[in-house]
Parts: structure tokens; sequence; C-alpha cells
């Protein structure tokens, strides 16, 4: 009757040994993120589309671009016996079980930011007397410039 308890006691100190909580969103802050979109065409002085739009200058040209931005962090709690075991073998994690489990009892928040941005996705076009038109798709994710090349064929 004796080994009953222990067996419960070990069972439960190795279950707890490798506890680790989903991870919950913890605050989100919404902004407008703000890229420079800078086009340059071959030949230069090429118009210049931006989502359909004319632009009043010919290339190059700098177009500020605005979109929406969430930046949300997630949270977890854990604890230092799953960071001691992250890449550890089997074999060795037997072997380092009296270690890894002591360090299971000090716990801390482990956190993840993610950032999602919306309207990003854009159409640059170009066009320019004796060339075809050309354009192409840009996704902007929150840096401060973002250099666009279009390349002009001549008509044939």
């Amino acid at each position: 009757m004796r080994r009953v308890p222990t067996f419960v006691l070990a069972s439960a100190a190795i279950l707890a040994a490798g506890c680790s909580s989903q991870w919950y969103p913890g605050f989100a802050k919404a902004d407008v993120a703000h890229t420079d979109v800078v086009v340059r065409t071959e030949p230069a002085g090429a118009t210049v589309l931006f989502n359909g739009v004319e632009q009043s200058a010919k290339s190059p040209i700098r177009i500020p671009v605005k979109y929406n931005h969430v930046e949300t962090v997630w949270v977890r709690q854990t604890n230092a016996g799953i960071t001691m075991r992250e890449g550890m073998s089997p074999l060795v994690q037997v072997l380092t079980f009296p270690v890894w489990l002591v360090a299971s009892f000090f716990h801390s928040a482990e956190e993840i930011r993610r950032h999602e941005y919306g309207g990003n996705v854009h159409t640059v076009g170009a066009y320019s007397a004796g060339h075809d038109e050309t354009q192409e798709t840009i996704k902007l994710e929150g840096e401060a410039e973002h250099e666009v090349r279009l390349v002009l064929p001549k008509t044939k």
C-alpha cells in the first residue's frame, strides 16, 4: 500500500515538470504603418500608376503609403525545466532528470510579438510612349522604404 502513494507522487512530479500553458493573446495595439514606396523605371520618366491611380510626378517617384497595423503580444507560462530540456536527446533527458525536475518548479512568463497588416497589398504600374505597360504587385510589411524597379519593354 505504501507504493501507491509514492507512485502517484512521482507521477505528479513528472507531469508537473513538463507543463507549459497554451499561448494566450495579451495586449493588442492598433496603429497605422507608413512605408515610402520608391518607384524607378527603365527608361526613367515613365508615368506611374499606384493601385490604378496615375501619379502626378514621373519616375523616379516616392509614394507615401499608409495601412493598418496590429501588434499582438501572446503570452504563456512555462518553467525552467522545459527550457533546459529543449534540444536534449531522450537519453540525456533521462540522465539529467533530477536537475531539470527541480528547475521545473521555477515558473516564468514567455512572450511572442506578432504583427498583422491590413490593406498592405498594392499594384504598381508604369507606362511610357514607345514602351509596353508593366506592373507589379507588392506587399508592404512595416518597412520604412520599399523599392520597386520596373523595366518597360519596347513596343514591337
